[in-house]
């Protein structure tokens, strides 16, 4: 028997005992000669770093330190109003958001009249009294989905545009109000 066959008769044994050894350390090192072991062997690892990390909602995001809580005051009399802060409601999952039904509210709870409160859209933020756009904006920004137009929105340009809008949507409001209303409201 030659050399030659004497080493391809201990290759099977030699590659269980590399198995073997390989499997037995830490460093996940590869022979060449192996690449689909090597697949395997990185998809488990990734399989069980993604079912060992934990759920999405309960890891720390980098927009959510630091972030006060924000009150919105909204008419709930309104259809087009309750319709909107429902939306709201679902899209603030974490709870960052008072909304505050001034309707209902004790006059205490308003920071200004409750007539006033229901002319314009309101929110508290930081303790400063918005109205309008800006009222907008700070609920955007406390609401992961729409944080970056509530970002853009600290723009004084883009702020002084969303005002003007939400102007001109203050003059269709009663309509808008009658036409959900004589649909069955929300």
């Amino acid at each position: 028997m030659s050399a030659f066959d004497v080493s391809r008769a201990m290759l099977p044994e030699r590659r269980a005992l590399d198995c073997q050894a390989f499997h037995s350390t830490k460093l996940t090192r590869r022979a060449p000669w192996r690449p689909s072991s090597a697949r395997r062997s990185l998809a488990r690892r990734m399989t069980s770093f993604i079912s060992t990390r934990p759920r999405c909602f309960a890891t720390p995001r980098p927009y959510i330190v630091g972030m006060t809580k924000l009150i919105v005051w909204h008419d709930g009399g309104c259809p087009l109003c309750r319709r909107e802060i429902a939306f709201m409601r679902r899209l603030d999952r974490r709870g960052a958001i008072d909304f505050v039904d001034v309707t209902q509210a004790p006059a205490a709870a308003c920071p200004i009249a409750p007539a006033d409160m229901l002319a314009r859209f309101h929110a508290s933020e930081d303790g400063r009294l918005l109205s309008g756009a800006a009222a907008f904006a700070a609920m955007w920004r406390a609401i992961p989905l729409l944080r970056p137009i509530g970002l853009a929105a600290r723009s004084s340009w883009v702020l002084a545009r969303l005002e003007q809008l939400y102007v001109i949507f203050l003059r269709f409001r009663p309509r808008l109000q009658r036409m959900l209303a004589d649909r069955g409201g929300a």
